[in-house]
């Protein structure tokens, strides 16, 4: 049964070539490809060779199938299937993560914008107020646009801002990952009705 495991094993090792050529060409975002490739093929010649040399042990003519190094072939086929769910469901998380922060951000910018004194002040207060709540969280947004409504700004009015932020993948995941996610929050606090307003 290790023959048929050698083409396996030199499938890994062929996927593990065109992934390093690939990111020797600039394009890192397949090295986790690659890393579980040679994951693959290591694992594919480690139960090849296994099977060989137990398979020298087995006693001829037996009628039972010797189906020792049953589980090696299980772990190398398993354990590259499982690090690409634990890599989805990491990055799936810190997707969430993110849509979070932002959301928050846009809350904290449309309060700062509240308390401001005039509308033209408001507008710096919130957009200020964003930057700062994106970086404290170390979001980085390869665009952003913050856009401060103050058509209502007035005691007992409102502020509202709305938040747009384009995220790379790769940022997130901590990996090289294609792509980018633009995200989108709307924020809205009411100035204080009790409060003068230039």
């Amino acid at each position: 049964m290790n023959e048929d495991l050698l083409p396996l094993g030199s499938v890994g090792a062929l996927l593990a070539v065109a992934c390093g050529t690939i990111v020797a060409r600039g394009q890192g975002w397949v090295i986790l490809p690659a890393v579980l490739a040679l994951a693959l093929a290591a694992g594919a010649q480690r139960a090849a060779t296994v099977w060989q040399r137990r398979g020298r042990r087995a006693p001829a003519g037996a009628g039972i199938p010797d189906e020792r190094g049953v589980a090696v072939l299980e772990l190398v086929l398993l354990v590259p299937a499982f690090l690409l769910l634990v890599y989805v469901v990491v990055g799936l998380g810190r997707l969430g993560l993110a849509r979070e922060h932002i959301d928050a951000a846009a809350r904290d910018a449309a309060r700062a914008g509240s308390i401001a004194r005039s509308a033209g002040d408001a507008e710096a207060a919130a957009s200020a107020a964003a930057t700062d709540a994106l970086a404290a969280h170390d979001i980085t947004c390869a665009g952003l646009a913050v856009n401060v409504d103050t058509s209502d700004f007035r005691a007992g009015g409102w502020v509202r801002v709305d938040l747009s932020c384009t995220i790379s993948l790769s940022d997130l995941s901590g990996l090289w990952t294609p792509g980018t996610r633009t995200m989108q929050a709307r924020g809205l606090a009411v100035v204080d009705s009790f409060r003068r307003v230039g």
